[in-house]
């Protein structure tokens, strides 16, 4: 018996043939598509439990668990008049996980309860359904110890049962619980997911799931954050098991040092007045929202939420009660504050390739209200500086030439006393400026290295290896041309800034220049072709620019894009320059050596 059987009486309308085939086929382990059971009318799907318990399960994973919740207690009902005990603990096991969700602990611990002795008994047939509620609801029945081995039991149920989704659900819900603790059997089962769910779409998307939260619990967050991001969501998982999964990656970005999405905050916060019976996920999303205020050192914000997160926990039978103590001792002694408080000593990373940017390891800030263009601009100078620091008198010449001289020190003066005001209402950083024996300099407990310097650095040292090392010396010009961008676009009209624009323009142009010629040494002509199209694009009039890509091309035998090339190295001559390029770039078409 197919599904197929069932599809075509649903497509003639004959409804009761179609429950009939639907249910042969779901007792044989057929799952029918949730489109198929849309199309049913409700006093049809009444008539059946078997629909009534797949109809509730998928509301239950859609988060309508009041719902879900009626939908299955009908099941079960039905089922218990019928002979089909196999369904019936099925249907106990798929409700039970509807109450323990919406926090119902009394019924949920009597249908675990039920099941138990059912499962302990012996006599009747159990299948993965039955372990993994009993997995579930282990705490509420004293059966704390057992846990694993319930959801290793319904693993293996499911696993034998070629059951891909639920082996993947299962091995998430084991990891989301227990965490850590099984640290190598943890692993195994991630080889087995592996094994088992690479061809499975849905079994696929749970094997990544599960990956994702195996960093989590080793702590490594860079990893882990990719891993999460990585994560196909669309239509794949349960609404629950989606949110939590998407706290736990906010989580690891935070932990990571990243800054959170706001968007995405901004959507789970929407998600979570959707999903408000279920307290998993308040609870989750509650965790979130602590670390967050514990970053922000809004210790009011970090209680508020820890207040909310305890009494979901409580509402989950406690099952987070490592992760409560954890916040508490946190908040108590001061653990998530101290980690920031460290993070503010941390020096500054400033990033001015492109919009002035710090980060410190924990918190990315841009977009600062420098108030006045001129404390930008005297930031900006003296970390284009040695040293970040420069002479009073050069500094006055370089940012007030234009006002009059017994105004200039004042101005000064004014400026940096806003610039201190900037730097510590933005960065939390006092006496970031000082001025001391003339010397107006940032302090060196501020900053650690500017993106500029590192750029220098590694243009300097590459010129230095070019001679002799050029493998290396190419390896550290790739790193500086990655870290390229103009310098704070959005300062314009400022002479000194436009000299030193130029000038780094110049190096990024023969740092570009010596990778042309090294990749085409190698006849890497692929990187040379990408690395002179940066170079023409910086410098859409430098003749030699367009020799280099003309010459590659007439060596692969491509003529016609390099007698392109060479139209608009006329063009630009002719409307630009008012010249005609030189005679041995014509040389290059025809293949001569100039």
């Amino acid at each position: 018996m197919s599904l197929d059987d069932a599809r075509r009486w649903i497509e003639q309308g004959d409804y009761e043939m179609a429950v009939i085939r639907l249910e042969c086929a779901m007792l044989e382990g057929w799952r029918p598509d949730a489109g198929w059971l849309d199309r049913l009318p409700d006093e049809v799907t009444d008539r059946s439990p078997l629909l009534q318990k797949m109809v509730g399960e998928r509301l239950a994973d859609a988060g309508k668990l009041a719902e879900a919740k009626a939908l299955l207690q009908k099941a079960v009902k039905a089922f218990a008049r019928q002979t089909f005990q196999k369904e019936l603990l099925s249907a106990f096991a798929s409700l039970a996980a509807v109450y323990m969700r919406s926090g119902d602990h009394s019924d949920a611990e009597t249908v675990i309860r039920f099941l138990q002795s059912e499962y302990g008994g012996g006599e009747a047939e159990t299948d993965g359904c039955v372990l993994l509620a009993l997995a579930r609801g282990a705490r509420l029945v004293g059966e704390e110890a057992s846990r694993a081995r319930f959801y290793e039991g319904a693993f293996e149920w499911f696993d034998r049962a070629g059951d891909m989704e639920n082996s993947g659900r299962t091995a998430l819900e084991m990891i989301l619980d227990l965490g850590p603790a099984q640290g190598r059997r943890l692993i195994e089962l991630q080889t087995m997911l592996r094994l088992r769910c690479g061809s499975d779409p849905v079994g696929a998307v749970y094997e990544r799931a599960f990956g994702a939260m195996l960093l989590f619990c080793e702590q490594r967050w860079p990893e882990a954050c990719d891993a999460f991001a990585m994560i196909d969501r669309a239509n794949r998982l349960p609404v629950h098991l989606d949110m939590i999964l998407r706290c736990y990656g906010q989580l690891a970005l935070l932990r990571n040092g990243g800054v959170p999405d706001v968007r995405e905050l901004e959507r789970l916060e929407q998600d979570r007045r959707k999903l408000a019976p279920d307290a998993a996920v308040q609870f989750h999303v509650a965790r979130l929202e602590f670390e967050r205020k514990l970053l922000d050192r809004d210790e009011e914000g970090a209680e508020h939420a820890l207040r909310q997160a305890e009494v979901y926990d409580k509402l989950c039978a406690s099952a987070y009660g490592d992760e409560i103590q954890a916040m508490k001792k946190a908040l108590s002694d001061g653990a998530g504050k101290g980690e920031r408080q460290e993070a503010d000593k941390r020096q500054w990373n400033v990033s001015c390739f492109g919009s002035i940017r710090f980060s410190n390891g924990t918190v990315e800030v841009k977009d600062i209200s420098w108030k006045r263009k001129k404390a930008q601009e005297l930031f900006l100078y003296l970390l284009l500086q040695p040293n970040y620091s420069c002479p009073r008198d050069q500094v006055v010449d370089a940012l007030f030439a234009e006002s009059d001289f017994d105004k200039q020190a004042n101005q000064l003066y004014v400026t940096i006393h806003r610039l201190k005001q900037v730097l510590r209402d933005s960065l939390d950083c006092d006496q970031a400026i000082t001025v001391k024996e003339g010397i107006v300099k940032i302090s060196g407990h501020f900053i650690e290295h500017a993106d500029v310097e590192k750029y220098r650095s590694l243009v300097r040292v590459g010129d230095q290896l070019w001679v002799h090392e050029r493998e290396l010396a190419v390896e550290l010009y790739e790193q500086a041309i990655q870290l390229y961008d103009e310098i704070v676009p959005d300062l314009p009209y400022v002479d000194w800034l436009d000299q030193l624009r130029a000038y780094y323009a110049e190096m990024q142009a023969g740092t570009l220049k010596k990778l042309v010629q090294f990749a085409s040494d190698r006849t890497d002509y692929e990187t040379a072709e990408a690395r002179c199209t940066e170079w023409l694009r910086m410098r859409p009039a430098e003749e030699e620019a367009y020799q280099h890509m003309i010459r590659m091309l007439m060596k692969q035998g491509r003529t016609a894009e390099a007698n392109r090339w060479y139209r608009k190295l006329e063009k630009v001559c002719r409307e630009e320059l008012n010249v005609k390029p030189l005679p041995e770039t014509k040389q290059l078409l025809r293949g001569e050596r100039p």
